[in-house]
């Protein structure tokens, strides 16, 4: 009974920042299981952080949760933007307010999270209800900084007719129906994390 209970309380706990990024935690959750096989399933807990990634919140959190049994790792998700110049600058500073623990782990959504719904455009005009826009760039996580995936989704959206683009509706629809290991194809960051969540689980990481 011991063991039983010790394996359904493996989790992972990904520190987010925004409402989308917690509107993904049942599609992530769904890749999860998707790769274990026969391998003992684990837990999945978002915890979301409304305004974006602080220091102190950030260290409470992981502290608390490595301090519970089960917890498998704590992996600290941020956008780039608006606040950090590159990857290696976001994943340094908030390495830096981590314990020191190898459960910890950092990854990032360049430029942002919405910069992966990018990988199925074909989804994201039917959404946006416009036809025949030509992709904003092959590489998703390479659109410009200075307009990010999010603003330009939300200009995307006004032009067929949509008061506005929502992270909780739209943002939740589009990752939902994303192809996950395809668009890691694409977005590198991505893969990285996905690969983050596989190898804490203990389930085969992607190519």
């Amino acid at each position: 009974m011991k063991a039983s209970a010790g394996l359904s309380n493996r989790r992972i706990v990904v520190i987010a920042e925004g409402d989308t990024e917690r509107a993904a935690r049942n599609h992530l959750k769904e890749f999860l299981d998707a790769r274990a096989g026969s391998l003992p399933r684990v837990r999945l807990h978002v915890a979301k952080l409304d305004g974006g990634l602080a220091e102190r919140r950030v260290r409470d959190l992981a502290d608390r949760h490595l301090r519970e049994e089960g917890t498998l790792g704590v992996v600290a998700l941020s956008d780039l933007y608006p606040r950090y110049r590159d990857a290696a600058d976001a994943k340094r500073v908030i390495a830096s307010w981590m314990p020191i623990d190898p459960r910890c782990h950092v990854h990032v959504a360049k430029h942002d999270f919405e910069a992966w719904l990018l990988a199925d455009w074909r989804a994201v005009l039917r959404q946006a209800g416009v036809e025949g826009r030509q992709p904003w760039g092959a590489k998703p996580e390479e659109i410009d900084v200075d307009r990010p995936p999010a603003h330009r989704l939300r200009e995307l959206f006004a032009h067929g007719g949509r008061s506005s683009y929502k992270k909780t509706v739209d943002g939740k629809k589009l990752f939902e129906a994303l192809d996950l290991e395809a668009a890691a194809g694409q977005c590198p960051e991505l893969r990285s994390f996905l690969n983050c969540l596989l190898a804490l689980a203990g389930y085969p990481v992607l190519a």
